[in-house]
């Protein structure tokens, strides 16, 4: 059966999270998620009524067959004993509460791998641009791109052995970098899409949702709320911003029809980051890429 772009979309981050826990791995979790998927696309239509319990229970089979077929070749008897996986259905703490994907960007943007490669790792493994979009978005080439996600990968497994969501102190650590592939999959979006066909296809909406989902673990943070501003505001004024295909520069496009309520929140965003405490967070690593991301210097009338 054909897979629904925006059910793909939603379950995806779960099964991924799910199948980590079981298999202890990211890496292992992302490569039985996508057999999973692959074998769902094969189904008749109506055969699964719920994708990702199916896809989870299916991806932990795949990875217990895996398990069992190493096991024999190598001869080690011994593994076939132990316990084979934890409840796929229950994620263990901490980050129970997490968002999916914020769980995975969390777990992606690891300090014990380099600054370039977490944000190589996080936007292709959680925001799923392609290795040409995060290259063009970084100004390195693709086959740079490729090797920090492969380094990443292996770093991310050799360091942390069993997949885990950090705690609340490691995710504040990490806040910065989250922040910055938010901020990136943003400017991808407004960059690359400039007139998406549809919500399953617009890497902005996704990023405005997952500054949403920021906002709700850090409500207080100025650099959190600032960059659900910068979304808000930049998605307020897509509306009107291109003609037969190509973007104009502002003082051409029709302000008119900007989206007047997305507008006055991302304002209001704005204007409650300013008041928090200035000079945001110590060395805090994003910035705004994008042309859209400029502050406004008055509301519009």
């Amino acid at each position: 059966m054909p897979i629904d772009p925006a059910a793909f979309r939603t379950a995806w981050p779960q099964v991924v999270r799910s199948l980590a826990v079981t298999t202890r791995s990211l890496d292992h979790g992302e490569e039985f998620a996508a057999e999973a998927f692959a074998r769902a696309a094969a189904q008749p239509d109506g055969a699964i009524t719920d994708l990702v319990g199916w896809c989870v229970q299916v991806g932990r089979r795949s990875w217990l067959d895996a398990l069992r077929h190493q096991a024999v070749l190598a001869r080690i008897q011994p593994q076939l004993a132990r316990p084979e996986v934890a409840p796929v259905d229950v994620s263990p703490e901490p980050g129970e509460d997490l968002d999916d994907r914020l769980a995975l960007l969390f777990v992606a943007c690891d300090d014990a791998i380099a600054p370039g490669a977490q944000l190589v790792l996080a936007m292709r493994v959680v925001c799923g641009l392609t290795v040409r979009q995060i290259a063009a978005h970084l100004g390195i080439p693709e086959a740079t791109a490729a090797a920090r996600l492969t380094r990443a990968k292996a770093t991310l497994a050799r360091a942390r052995g069993e997949f885990a969501v950090p705690d609340g102190a490691a995710r504040d650590a990490r806040l910065p970098i989250v922040l910055a592939c938010v901020a990136g999959l943003f400017t991808v979006g407004q960059r690359d899409e400039l007139q998406p066909a549809d919500a399953t296809q617009d890497p902005a909406r996704d990023a405005l949702t997952l500054a949403e989902a920021l906002v709700a673990r850090y409500p207080a943070d100025p650099e959190v709320l600032g960059l659900r501003a910068v979304c808000r505001l930049g998605l307020a004024r897509r509306p009107g911003r291109v003609r037969d295909g190509v973007a104009l520069p502002l003082d051409e496009v029709d302000r008119t029809a900007w989206d007047r309520r997305l507008l006055a929140a991302g304002l209001d965003d704005a204007s409650a980051a300013v008041a928090r405490t200035p000079g945001g967070r110590a060395g805090s690593r994003w910035r705004p890429r994008s042309p859209a991301c400029t502050p406004l210097r008055a509301r519009p009338s």
